[in-house]
């Protein structure tokens, strides 16, 4: 029995949801890779640290 395997469509990569506010990333952002392996997208409006003083 040979194993199958998955093919993934690009569509389906380019959607991303922001850890911090839970919304659909569209565009440039933030790409964390954790010790852990696990993966992190973040808004740029979302880093903390990233306020605008005005």
């Amino acid at each position: 029995m040979a194993a199958k395997k998955k093919i993934r469509s690009p569509e389906l990569e380019e959607g991303h949801l922001c850890y911090i506010c839970g919304k659909e990333i569209h565009g440039d952002h933030v790409y964390i890779k954790t010790r852990r392996r696990s993966e992190l997208h973040i808004h740029f409006e979302c880093m903390p640290g990233k306020q605008q003083v005005n």
